[in-house]
């Protein structure tokens, strides 16, 4: 049984004639295509086809009314008419009129886009249940009018019990992310007051219930089928609570209601299987994986989307490529991923535009933000990275070259060069950084735009070296080098080591590109961290794209603490004060902006955006995958996984940090926890080379009151074990590199790096347990 919505065809292209000037347009095609094939009683599978159309008929089903945004009207009094439909020898004809209600449903394969369509397996996991919620509150209101909790900000459908109620009588159900609380109003001063809609804004998330009347009605299942939402609370109005009867009307205590609903939240995602974990010493941070992998898992329902809940739900690819990384780290997006990047390639034009908006319908612009369309590369080089799959890469290089030239063409054909379009006013994209926290913050939109491009020159040349594509390795890297001299003549200040405009967005960016000398990035990097420390008062002021790139960038120079403060800060506005506030406390989704609670942000405020997960992939950093932001998880002997217990950050006790590399499942987990013992437990997949840094405590306790010289607690007496069995057991000195050491599988080398005041373990695959004892 299927229910399609009416054709309204703007030519022949299938789309919808729009409200708010195309914002609420939709592909909203009567049509159903598919190859049906029937398991014959012989054993045969017999493939229907469409070469009578009399034997192809449609009538009216119960579910009267259905969008994405706003919800289904399922009407049981259409589903007793159609009674016994399913079964052999059906009589469709009415009792009334004695004629049939079906009709002949028309063949519109004549239509072009009909024509050119290609019909193919779906490519990714199915859309499946994750969770099924029950409430953990429930609050009746007013008469028939009743709100209910389900614990966590989700995204799906309630299924009910339908309960017993009159014929043509009906409930509703609105779905919302947040209560009514200040500034946003007081909760319950009206009718009206209960739940926050405004991060929905045009969207209904509406549903609604008709009821038949008839007995067998009662304690049937009830879900929507073609709708979802993104909520947390919902709000029921003309619930029957005394029992549909006529006395619901007259029902004296309007606050008590004799029929509760029995429901459920059926959470929804794309069905692939969660790979990567973290837990850490740091409740904070746990709780972040759990919005950060929700944030993620909210989004990824088909295609990847910005928000769950409002009138937008669609693949920004912002958000697409910011994202790309946790995604790969926590979830198996490998079929994922490369799917969308084929849904990009369909609506990447011949000039190299790429629109803001996969599938582009209803936002963005087309050439879109180069911010935005560079998730091209950043996704394809996300699946490189973490899973060492190059294979859409070797798909897809010719779309990545056209991509890349049209950029070039824009900056340095068509608008004379960077510094031609500075001079005359020329903007190169129109988003730039999104929503950051402190408005001044923002670079130049050209800068951001130049940033993109320049980033995914540099990945897409790494990309065609390792596919062994000289060709455009060759190109790419050339314009890399080309682009990466403009971007610091024009932005980079040689006198005073800033970029740009001195904030903490132009400052990550710019260090991230790694087109400084190790000098003047020493130097840019302190100028930085005093920017945080001193001029912004240790806050953020970043927004999506500065947030991706700051506290790596601050890890990498040696201000990892910094980076700990920032992710750990509980203030307004921080993560930590979305988990912690008293209001809406934080539990499986993170906010589209930090600064939510102010009430100029509304209709601007999703509770469910996936960009902020992109913290996560910074967490597995804390926990010790040091080299997962720029280096990737080591796929090879010769690019060997870098590991460190204690982390990037210090800050933690202990962490444990589980995903996958190419070649199979890795965890890496630490202690220090006991005294001047360092407990390390890994497991290294097949074909994987790992150096495992293990900080040595009493040196970095010495240096810490020495002004880094850690000279004063050498020699340093150590013992190390594998699985209980001492291994290495002598005196360290500050002359010592290599340890010699007893026979370990898979130990291929021990050493002492003075500089890093750690000692290194070079291993091969395995699982090992080591422990490192320190005295003086």
């Amino acid at each position: 049984q299927y229910q399609f919505k009416p054709l309204w065809v703007d030519g022949e292209e299938g789309y919808m004639s729009s409200e708010r000037e195309g914002r609420r347009a939709a592909f909203t095609v009567r049509a159903f295509r598919a190859v049906i094939k029937v398991l014959m009683d012989d054993g045969h599978w017999h493939t229907l086809s469409y070469t009578n159309p009399k034997e192809w008929l449609g009538t009216k089903g119960p579910v009267v009314n259905d969008t994405v945004f706003d919800g289904e009207t399922y009407d049981s009094r259409i589903n007793d008419s159609l009674a016994g439909w399913r079964l052999p020898n059906y009589d469709d004809d009415e009792e009334e009129t004695g004629k049939s209600r079906w009709k002949i449903v028309p063949d519109i394969s004549y239509q072009n886009w009909s024509k050119t369509a290609k019909l193919q397996a779906q490519p990714i996991y199915p859309m499946r249940v994750q969770e099924i919620r029950k409430p953990v509150e429930v609050t009746v209101v007013g008469k028939n009018h009743l709100i209910i909790d389900f614990g966590a900000n989700l995204v799906g459908v309630c299924r009910f019990l339908v309960p017993k109620g009159a014929r043509g009588s009906n409930f509703t159900v609105r779905h919302a992310e947040v209560k009514v609380h200040e500034p946003f109003g007081v909760y319950g001063s009206d009718d009206d007051s209960y739940l926050y809609y405004w991060t929905l804004r045009d969207a209904k998330q509406t549903d609604t219930y008709i009821f038949s009347g008839r007995k067998e009605e009662l304690g049937t299942v009830w879900k929507p089928k073609f709708t979802y939402h993104g909520f947390r609370y919902i709000e029921i109005t003309n619930w029957p609570c005394n029992n549909g009867g006529e006395e619901d009307d007259q029902w004296p205590d309007h606050l008590t209601c004799k029929q509760m609903p029995q429901v459920e939240l059926l959470h929804h995602r794309t069905d692939f299987p969660q790979i990567g974990e973290f837990r850490t010493s740091n409740g904070l941070l746990n709780a972040f994986h759990r919005m950060a992998a929700g944030g993620l898992s909210s989004n990824m329902n088909s295609i990847t989307t910005d928000c769950p809940q409002r009138d937008e739900r669609v693949g920004w690819l912002g958000d697409a490529g910011i994202s790309a990384d946790m995604a790969s780290m926590t979830y198996d997006t490998n079929a994922f991923h490369n799917a969308y990047l084929d849904l990009i390639v369909d609506d990447l034009d011949e000039h190299g535009n790429i629109p803001d908006v996969v599938p582009h319908l209803r936002y963005g612009q087309n050439p879109g933000d180069p911010s935005w369309s560079s998730a091209l590369v950043t996704i394809m080089y996300s699946r490189y990275h973490f899973a060492n799959d190059l294979s859409s890469y070797r798909e897809h290089r010719d779309d990545v070259k056209l991509y890349l030239e049209g950029l070039w063409r824009f900056v340095m054909e068509e608008q004379g060069g960077l510094y031609r379009m500075l001079a005359v006013g020329v903007q190169f994209g129109y988003i730039g950084e999104w929503v950051a926290n402190v408005d001044a913050d923002r670079p130049t939109i050209t800068y951001t735009s130049v940033f993109a491009w320049l980033l995914a020159l540099q990945k897409s040349a790494e990309m065609a070296t390792a596919a062994g594509d000289e060709e455009y390795a060759a190109i790419f890297s050339k314009n890399a080098t080309e682009v990466a001299e403009l971007f610091t003549d024009v932005y980079f200040n040689n006198i005073t080591k800033w970029f740009e405009n001195q904030q903490q967005t132009a400052m990550a960016l710019g260090l991230r590109l790694n087109v400084l000398s190790p000098e003047d990035a020493t130097l840019a990097s302190q100028n930085l961290y005093n920017r945080i420390t001193q001029a912004d008062g240790g806050n953020w002021t970043t927004g999506q794209i500065g947030f991706k790139f700051l506290l790596q960038q601050l890890a990498k120079y040696g201000y990892g603490n910094v980076s700990a403060d920032l992710v750990t800060a509980t203030q307004f506005p921080s993560l930590g004060y979305e988990r912690l506030n008293t209001y809406e406390p934080g539990i499986t989704s993170l906010w589209e902006r930090w600064d939510a609670f102010k009430i100029q942000t509304k209709g601007m405020d999703s509770r469910n955006h996936q960009w902020s997960s992109t913290v996560g992939t910074f967490i597995y950093e804390m926990c010790g995958l040091v080299s997962n932001q720029e280096k990737g998880l080591g796929f090879s002997f010769e690019k060997p996984l870098q590991l460190r217990a204690q982390g990037c950050c210090g800050l933690l006790k202990h962490a444990c940090a589980k995903t996958n590399n190419a070649n199979g499942p890795l965890s890496f987990c630490w202690s220090i926890e006991e005294v001047n013992r360092t407990d390390v437990r890994a497991r290294i997949p097949t074909g994987t080379l790992s150096v495992i840094e293990v900080p040595l405590r009493l040196l970095q306790q010495d240096a810490d009151g020495n002004n880094g010289d850690s000279n004063g607690m050498l020699p340093l007496q150590l013992r190390m074990k594998e699985k209980g069995e001492v291994f290495f057991e002598g005196m360290i000195f500050k002359s010592n590199t290599t340890l010699e050491h007893k026979d370990v599988p898979g130990l291929h080398a021990l050493a002492f790096d003075h500089k890093a005041a750690a000692i290194k373990l070079t291993v091969a695959s395995g699982v090992f347990h080591f422990q490192l004892d320190e005295a003086q």
